[in-house]
């Protein structure tokens, strides 16, 4: 089974992530292999630099690149692919019949409230450029860029975390069931 997952900047990807790691799935992140792509060019691992790197390797190499790459590494077991930010990543993960697509979403403030415990070195910033970096991230006439807002819209489970972990669990296991 394939498990994809996107949703907002703090949403709880991580956790739902967590989750499906319990039950057996390996973890893939888009963001960690654009994180590896600027570790090598030894750029700052900042949010924008991470939704820069993104959107060149998807114009030069294909809008599905990031993913492909992270599927033809997996080794045919049940994974979960985390961060997918494009449309073209879940149209390619549409392919395979046993995938599924997870929208994770929050309220602003509580995902900024999140963010700032977590402190990642993409967390270090205000809440008006929190704010500025969704907006951006929600929709762009460049289809090698993200385009979160249809991303979540391509989901075949959405998911609203505004409440406790345990009531994220009880959600997921719901779905999972399904």
């Amino acid at each position: 089974m394939i498990i994809g997952l996107t949703g907002t900047y703090g949403s709880g990807k991580n956790k739902v992530v967590e989750y499906f790691v319990k039950k057996g799935f390996n973890h893939y992140s888009v963001r960690s292999f654009i994180e590896e792509k600027l570790k090598q060019e030894n750029k700052p691992l900042d949010r924008d630099n991470l939704i820069e790197k993104g959107n060149e390797l998807r114009k030069n190499q294909g809008n599905d690149f990031l993913v492909r790459e992270i599927y033809n590494n997996s080794k045919g077991e049940d994974i979960v692919i985390e961060s997918l930010r494009n449309p073209e990543e879940i149209l390619y993960l549409r392919n395979f019949n046993d995938f599924y697509m997870i929208a994770v979403d929050a309220n602003l403030e509580e995902r900024y409230k999140r963010i700032k415990k977590r402190k990642s070195d993409s967390d270090f910033i205000g809440f008006d450029k929190f704010k500025n970096d969704e907006l951006r991230e929600m929709s762009s006439k460049n289809k090698s860029n993200q385009n979160l807002e249809k991303c979540m819209e391509m989901a075949d489970f959405n998911i609203k975390n505004n409440g406790t972990e345990k009531e994220l669990y009880d959600n997921l296991e719901s779905l999972f069931k399904k």
